[in-house]
């Protein structure tokens, strides 16, 4: 990031402890592939930024140069069950993270309000908003157009594939692009074709919608939106961006981030990490560096990053931002580390590209929705 207040914010407290070592952080332009050369230089930095499931270009070397952090100390048992495991690689915990990352929905509260409506916790009470939505000329569900179908059934898709006891039966039936595997995701599939064909979205209108940050999210604040989907991190910038927004300056309006039940009956969340922090290995400052990552290793200091940021925390301690308010309710079984399971991503690709293809209409049928998804599975893989 060119600007992140959120480290900054924990750097404040820092220094009230120690006043003399000062946190500076540099924007590298081309991050995914100069990371490996600031790792090799004489003049290396102590912290890079770093997520273990991000691409760059050589990961492998890069892994190698970072210090393992679960031997400095750290109180991990502040995080969320299960949340760790984004920050390994290769059995050695890389990464320092911090917030949630995770597909979803903004919400124009006020609009559902004022039409006697209520955000859905189920997939029948979707159904009915969505019409009612309709009825009254609003198109449901919107975004733009490079990842709205993305993330439109991300949440829904990563349950599914959770819920399966053989992860590596599953695992093997898609590697070998098995025949017939595409009828795994039918109810998924159905749903896009049931949402397209209701008018549920509009193609159309998410085309004109030309950016996945600043647009987008200007976009929503028209308040013709009642349903963004979109990502935890997208939804972080709005609050900066409220005064950006003629019209949400004329009339604001409530909103919050939420997961919606879009082809299973109830809410699930597929959570992954923003990208987090690492030690390097041999760092000039590496002390200082270890101790800065304990005294950031806390509820009170994760947490502020995260708010600052506006993402939900990874600890297990509340959020006091309410947009997430409801994330915080989903029940224990129905929030999923989608890192614990390697199905999502080797068919994540694949799947999206069905997604679009039925969005814009090229795919007409299941039949062909299904042979698409094996087709683009053994070109991605064989």
């Amino acid at each position: 990031w060119s600007n992140f207040e959120a480290l900054e914010a924990v750097a404040a407290d820092w220094n009230d402890i120690y006043p003399g070592v000062l946190i500076n952080y540099t924007r590298v332009s081309d991050y995914n592939n100069e990371l490996d050369g600031m790792l090799s230089s004489p003049d290396k930095p102590d912290i890079v930024a770093f997520g273990t499931t991000s691409y760059y270009k050589e990961k492998e070397h890069l892994a190698t140069e970072l210090e393992d952090l679960s031997d400095i100390g750290l109180n991990t048992s502040v995080f969320r069950s299960g949340v760790l495991s984004s920050a390994m690689y290769d059995g050695r915990m890389l990464a320092l993270n911090w917030g949630v990352l995770a597909p979803g929905f903004a919400v124009n509260n006020d609009l559902l309000a004022s039409l006697g409506l209520e955000v859905p916790t189920t997939h029948e009470d979707f159904i009915k908003v969505c019409d009612a939505l309709k009825e009254a000329g609003y198109v449901p569900i919107q975004g733009c157009y490079i990842d709205v179908y993305r993330y439109l059934l991300m949440n829904d898709r990563d349950a599914h594939i959770a819920s399966e006891s053989d992860q590596n039966a599953l695992y093997k039936m898609f590697d070998e692009a098995q025949e017939g595997c595409g009828s795994y995701f039918d109810p998924e599939f159905r749903t896009m074709f049931e949402l397209r064909d209701k008018g549920y979205f509009d193609h159309a209108l998410n085309t004109g919608i030309e950016d996945i940050y600043d647009l987008n999210i200007l976009h929503f604040f028209e308040g013709n939106t009642p349903f963004l989907a979109t990502t935890t991190e997208t939804f972080s910038g709005m609050k900066k961006r409220e005064s950006k927004s003629e019209a949400f300056t004329t009339a604001p309006f409530q909103y919050s981030f939420v997961s919606l039940p879009v082809a299973n009956e109830t809410p699930a969340l597929s959570i992954s990490t923003l990208t987090g922090l690492s030690i390097v290995k041999d760092a000039p400052h590496r002390e200082w560096a270890e101790e800065f990552f304990r005294f950031l290793c806390t509820e009170t200091e994760l947490n502020k990053m995260a708010s600052v940021k506006g993402v939900p925390s990874l600890t297990s301690s509340a959020q006091d931002d309410a947009r997430f308010a409801s994330l915080m309710e989903l029940p224990n079984e129905k929030v999923l580390d989608s890192g614990s399971y390697p199905v999502i991503t080797l068919i994540s690709v694949p799947f999206e590209d069905t997604m679009w293809r039925i969005a814009t209409g090229e795919y007409t049928t299941l039949e062909e929705a299904e042979q698409g998804f094996e087709d683009e599975l053994k070109n991605a893989f064989h």
